[in-house]
């Protein structure tokens, strides 16, 4: 296959043929400026709706001083992001102050060890929250919408591995350069082989230049990394998200980007009335980080979206109804639906007897019972005892 070639720049441009978006809900990808190096303050971030024209593979920058994500939307509607590219040289450079050359190369560990957390510390910078993918992450991104072990052709055959992959056949026993191959069906490239891509629990997934053909698919088995935290077989695509925001009872959750004004508003319940806003982890307060506006005790209400991930449960009580119950005992505040016995109680029971209940009589399971019950049902109800005269047989 022929290699694609890069277009090298002197500094970094702005890219004027993509679409541009604000909102990442519909922006498919997002670009994080990295070339104002390790001592950077922030990352600028910026949302586009499309790949730009010839692709990411036409300038260099989006490979060594930018870096490229894409959005991955779960079966649930969530999403997180993936690295277009496995993260190159000229990338860690930006981000540690390294000097490395061949910056097209992916980062190996023999650049920078797995255990080492500050490379995705430094990536926060840009107000997403970075970590390596688990491996679900990793397989759902790599099997892009397919269910077979290849992500191309029939999805049985590798005789096309050597189009998508740098592997055992065909690698010359080095990593390359990043893009060189067709990406799988949602953009991404070397997915299988090249580097061996770290997940969470200690494994990579892919395989790697040195793999055989089965190793490199989506669903080869992984390798266990264990102690070899340099070895130059394992790299990294790093895997980000916006900070999510949960609103239980209520609507506003989403994933947010830091700083963005959100407005959250609790879902009426029948027969409740709202108390306030739970705030979890508690540690983040109006103050800490939910802005100004926020208040827990406003059923609507604004959230200045921290960089964190939080969650707002709407607590809430039953509203209590009054029942008055005349001539009788059964009297209070109920909730709706909930059953209360009543009893007719005469001021004297030598002379009166009861005769029957009148009033919300539709809520009383009897009528003509001196002891009978009520189903409450969600406003005020009265009922009254009635008595008559009690007469005795004279003989």
């Amino acid at each position: 296959m022929k290699k694609m070639l890069f277009t090298l720049f002197a500094t970094c441009v702005a890219v004027t043929s993509v679409s541009l978006a604000q909102d990442p809900d519909t922006s498919d990808y997002a670009v994080i400026d990295l070339s104002e190096g390790s001592a950077a303050v922030s990352y600028p971030i910026s949302y586009m709706t499309s790949v730009p024209a010839g692709g990411w593979t036409n300038d260099l920058a989006y490979v060594t001083n930018k870096l490229v994500l894409r959005k991955i939307v779960e079966t649930n509607g969530t999403f997180y992001y993936m690295g277009v590219f496995e993260l190159t040289r000229g990338q860690l450079n930006c981000l540690r102050g390294t000097s490395y050359s061949d910056p097209q190369l992916p980062v190996t560990g023999a650049q920078h060890p797995y255990t080492d957390g500050s490379l995705n510390e430094a990536l926060q910078k840009s107000g997403l929250l970075f970590t390596f993918p688990t491996q679900a992450q990793w397989v759902y991104a790599c099997r892009a919408g397919t269910t077979d072990k290849y992500h191309f052709g029939d999805g049985t055959d590798a005789t096309l591995l050597g189009d998508y992959a740098w592997y055992v056949d065909n690698s010359g026993g080095n990593a390359h350069e990043v893009g060189q191959k067709l990406p799988n069906p949602w953009g991404l490239y070397d997915l299988y082989g090249n580097v061996a891509e770290f997940c969470i629990g200690d494994v990579s997934r892919g395989g790697h230049y040195g793999s055989a053909a089965n190793r490199c698919s989506s669903d080869g088995l992984p390798y266990n990394v264990g102690g070899n935290t340099f070895s130059t077989e394992y790299g990294y695509r790093v895997c980000a998200r916006l900070p999510l925001l949960t609103v239980n009872g209520g609507t506003g959750g989403g994933n947010h980007l830091k700083g963005t004004t959100n407005t959250v508003a609790w879902t009426p319940v029948a027969h409740h009335n709202f108390l306030y806003w739970q705030v979890d982890p508690p540690s983040v307060t109006n103050a800490q980080g939910l802005g100004e506006a926020f208040s827990d005790t406003n059923a609507t209400t604004t959230v200045v979206m921290p960089f964190a991930d939080v969650t707002l449960t709407a607590i809430t009580e039953p509203i209590l109804y009054p029942l008055t119950v005349v001539n009788g005992s059964g009297s209070g505040s109920y909730t709706n639906g909930q059953i209360i016995t009543i009893t007719a109680n005469p001021t004297n029971t030598l002379y009166f007897k009861f005769t029957q209940w009148t009033g919300d009589t539709h809520v009383l399971a009897e009528t003509t019972n001196a002891t009978t019950t009520v189903t409450m049902p969600g406003y005020p109800v009265t009922v009254t005892a009635n008595y008559g005269d009690k007469r005795y047989a004279l003989t």
